[in-house]
């Protein structure tokens, strides 16, 4: 059946009309099962004729108090610089404004020592070699590790080094899902029963899994903090919400195909080191790469019963991936087009479900226009997402063909 935007009213009595009954008044509702689409915002389960309940979602919830919010991430200053060039007493870098004079450098491939005297400008360092000598067999790509500052006896020295943190902003959106019905239409025998608490079922499902696709896929405006519309001639400014694989940075391209191999080598590596390995890492992903990864389980038992078996196979809800515990989960998302050769490795506890305060999804009644005989409910909500790495923690997988 068709979708409508329109109020339902009382059709002609046929096999799509509303007024219809059965021996079998019941709907089945085909959801999915097998691949769920809901993790986020809410987790669904499913009885034996489609109808779902709700459980809470992987995020856990908290109010702002404004539709911009903000939040800070802090970078320890880096100990290490990658050099892009050697010359006699110098070398460059991409940034100097973390060296002070007087600091202590080493180049981890040379093993050569020397003393910071100048910050020649922001991208060269002029030194003092403490060893004998200074750039001998150094190339571009060499590690520069900072140690400790020497100081004079006596020293006068007081210059300062700080770092601020980094300011991250998200919004929340307004959002509204709306089902009605003329008051003739909603008097009359439907098939399911109570055709009120029919479209909302149907509504509550599109607006949580709507919304859903907004935490995995939104992004925000290019610049200021809306985007501008213009509906029949009428200009809007719109909230939108930044999602989480807009946040994700440096993907991991898989090549074509992930062994188990590249997985525990390549991949591990390339997992920031900034995410904490004492919890569980969600590894979101289609149909189609969770049965790879759980080949990897398949391939690696060694079946040692003789005789028949009533069950052959295995599938594992965990999988380490070097110090990190991973749990790979099905999500209908990653079922679409191009995104079935992509996953995203996340952490939990690095995002946060924000919604204007006292303004969660609820239910609202009455919202026609005085004059509109029937009935106009809605769901609505202003919210949106949190990252408190600002992306730095998410880990996209692309080009998973295989």
């Amino acid at each position: 059946m068709a979708p409508t935007r329109n109020m339902v009213t009382t059709p002609a009595v046929t096999a799509t009309g509303t007024l219809k009954r059965t021996v079998s008044d019941r709907i089945r509702r085909l959801n999915y099962v097998a691949a769920p689409f809901l993790a986020l915002v809410k987790t669904a389960e499913e009885d034996d004729m489609g109808d779902l309940s709700y459980g809470s979602g992987l995020l856990s919830k908290e109010a702002t108090d404004t539709m911009k919010f903000e939040w800070f991430t802090l970078t320890p200053i880096d100990l290490y610089a990658t050099s892009t060039a050697f010359s006699g007493t110098t070398v460059d870098m991409a940034d100097t404004s973390a060296f002070r004079t007087r600091d202590i450098i080493t180049n981890l491939s040379t093993l050569e020592v020397a003393i910071v005297i100048t910050i020649t400008s922001a991208t060269q360092l002029t030194v003092t070699p403490v060893t004998s000598t200074w750039g001998t067999g150094a190339v571009a790509g060499n590690i520069i590790a900072m140690s400790g500052r020497t100081m004079e006896e006596g020293t006068s020295d007081i210059t300062s080094l700080t770092k601020e943190p980094d300011n991250n902003y998200n919004y929340v959106y307004p959002t509204r899902f709306v089902y009605s019905i003329a008051d003739t239409a909603a008097k009359s025998p439907h098939y399911g029963g109570d055709i009120l608490k029919r479209y909302l079922a149907d509504t509550l499902q599109h607006c949580m899994s709507s919304t859903e696709n907004s935490f995995w896929l939104g992004q925000r405006a290019a610049s200021g903090d809306t985007t501008t519309v213009v509906i029949g001639g009428t200009t809007y400014y719109m909230f939108t919400t930044r999602g989480i694989l807009n946040y994700a940075s440096d993907p991991f391209l898989a090549g074509g195909s992930m062994t188990w191999d590249k997985w525990n080598t390549d991949f591990h590596e390339s997992i920031p080191r900034t995410i904490n390995p004492n919890g569980i890492l969600k590894l979101y992903c289609g149909t189609r790469i969770w049965g790879r990864i759980q080949g990897w389980a398949a391939a690696k038992l060694m079946q040692m019963e003789s005789g028949k078996l009533n069950e052959f196979g295995v599938t594992a809800q965990y999988f380490r991936c070097g110090v990190f515990k991973v749990e790979p989960i099905i999500h209908n998302l990653f079922n679409q087009g191009d995104l079935a050769s992509q996953a995203v490795l996340i952490d939990p506890d690095d995002f946060k479900y924000r919604f204007k305060t006292g303004m969660d999804f609820k239910t609202v009644d009455n919202l026609q226009l005085p004059a509109t005989w029937g009935t106009t409910r809605g769901i609505q909500g202003v919210v949106g997402l949190q990252c408190w790495s600002g992306g730095t923690n998410v880990k996209l997988i692309t080009g998973w063909n295989n």
